[in-house]
């Protein structure tokens, strides 16, 4: 068992592995690959000195100059005696799945180490099934593929899950792993909905008082006043043609002896002349003051208008 073993020990034995891969480029110039065996060599040296921490980052810088995965046994474990549960497992996984040509002894020391770390880890598998969604656990981004399970792991213990995407309401979850559990959670997010439109307000003046009347009896008043007016002009012009058509009967009768049916008719053309002179003072006028009131009050105009063979009578309310 790993746990029986010293952890300096088995760092030892995996350099021997790293420096047999490595020595059989040796004759092919690879600055990448000299480096990285330096700092892999740095790496065991620190182990031996009980500097796991420091020993960590050589070994992660040795994998990131050349990444052979003989040193992501070292880094593992590296990584696992200084906390980083997480990231041991990660690197111990990618160990087992891409180092086909490791021995039996390190095999099972890797999986001997993540029977360890998986006591204090916890995990959760996440499907996600809004297309471009954004996974955070913790902080840390997590992608992900619509409808496709993604395993995330995490120390035992309180975890804040949180996905996203435009159009979308959030999903927030707090969720809590005990050790070797899995939790399978899946996300669907429900699009947000649109926000309805303010409703119209009536404005109320600060005095109490009642809001006004609408506008367009004013703009009534107007129309009315022109249409008035134009009925005086076209009145005051018909009375003109029926007086001048009275005086040319008049004179004819009376200077030519025309028959008199002609001064019957030039007593209707008179009578025709005066009325329409008539109407047209009286509309003409009301039109005038409607024109000139038409910003005032807001009551619409009444105005009614008798024309008798002899007589002509008008009423209007204002």
């Amino acid at each position: 068992m790993l746990s029986e073993m010293r952890p300096g020990a088995l760092l030892l034995a995996i350099t021997v592995a790293f420096a047999t891969v490595t020595a059989s480029g040796a004759a092919h110039a690879d600055p990448a690959r000299d480096s990285s065996r330096v700092e892999f060599s740095r790496g065991v040296a620190l182990v031996k000195q009980g500097n796991y921490r420091a020993a960590r980052e050589a070994f992660a810088d040795a994998y990131r100059l050349y990444p052979h995965p003989s040193i992501l046994l070292n880094l593992g474990i590296a990584q696992w005696k200084t906390g980083q549960f997480v990231e041991a497992e990660s690197s111990l996984v990618k160990f087992l799945a891409d180092y086909g040509d490791a021995s039996a002894a390190n095999v099972e020391s890797a999986r001997a180490a993540l029977r360890e770390i998986r006591a204090h880890l916890g995990s959760i598998r996440l499907t996600v099934t809004t297309p471009d969604a954004k996974v955070t656990f913790d902080g840390r981004n997590i992608p992900v593929i619509p409808n496709m399970e993604v395993a995330v792991a995490g120390l035992v213990g309180d975890h804040d899950l949180l996905v996203q995407a435009n159009g979308y309401t959030p999903h927030r979850a707090h969720l809590h792993l005990d050790a070797g559990a899995i939790k399978p959670i899946t996300v669907t997010l429900v699009s947000e909905a649109p926000e309805p439109a303010p409703a119209a307000v009536a404005t109320v003046p600060a005095n109490g008082a009642a809001p006004k009347a609408d506008e367009s009896s004013g703009h009534g008043r107007v129309v009315a006043g022109w249409t008035l007016f134009g009925v005086g002009a076209a009145s005051a012009i018909a009375g003109t043609i029926c007086g001048v058509r009275a005086i040319s009967l008049a004179n004819d009768y009376n200077h030519h002896g025309f028959a008199p049916a002609d001064k019957s008719n030039g007593t209707t053309f008179r009578t025709l002349s005066d009325v329409t002179f008539a109407a047209a003072i009286v509309t003409g006028g009301i039109g005038i003051t409607l024109l000139l009131t038409g910003s005032g009050s807001s009551s619409a105009p009444s105005t009614a208008l008798g024309i008798g063979p002899t007589s002509l009578s008008l009423r209007q309310t204002f």
